[in-house]
């Protein structure tokens, strides 16, 4: 089940008619962390095999999925992308790296990149 998936209870509903056997996590369309990790706790608890998305992600989004599918036994490689398509002018330090098609979970504090306020403001306006 994918694009169905948008909360924890969409999930719940599903599992309680027996009419799932495979959830795919997208941290965006949870509209974050803390729904996408509910999502994928309740999954692991329910016995549903659990496979990691995203949508088209600045690196920050990109983190954020990267942390919570390191911390799920995925059944498959997740399937993120977005940099190779967004630019990111806000991030600031070492950005996320990719070798071989494998993104590493960035390991600084928070998400791991950082972010320059200035940049953040400027573009707000």
């Amino acid at each position: 089940m994918d694009e169905s998936l948008r909360h924890p209870t969409d999930l719940a509903s599903f599992v309680r008619r027996g009419a799932i056997g495979i959830a795919v996590a997208k941290v965006q369309r949870c509209a974050g962390l803390t729904l996408a990790l509910r999502q994928c706790q309740l999954a692991e608890d329910c016995g549903v095999a659990l496979m990691g998305s995203g949508l088209t992600e600045s690196d920050i989004g990109l983190a954020a999925s990267l942390h919570l599918f390191a911390a799920h036994d995925l059944i498959a490689p997740a399937d993120l992308n977005g940099r190779q398509f967004l630019q990111s002018p806000y991030a600031t330090g070492s950005a996320i790296q990719v070798r071989a098609g494998v993104a590493e979970v960035p390991s600084g504090p928070g998400l791991g990149i950082g972010i320059d306020e200035g940049i953040v403001r400027e573009l707000a306006c």
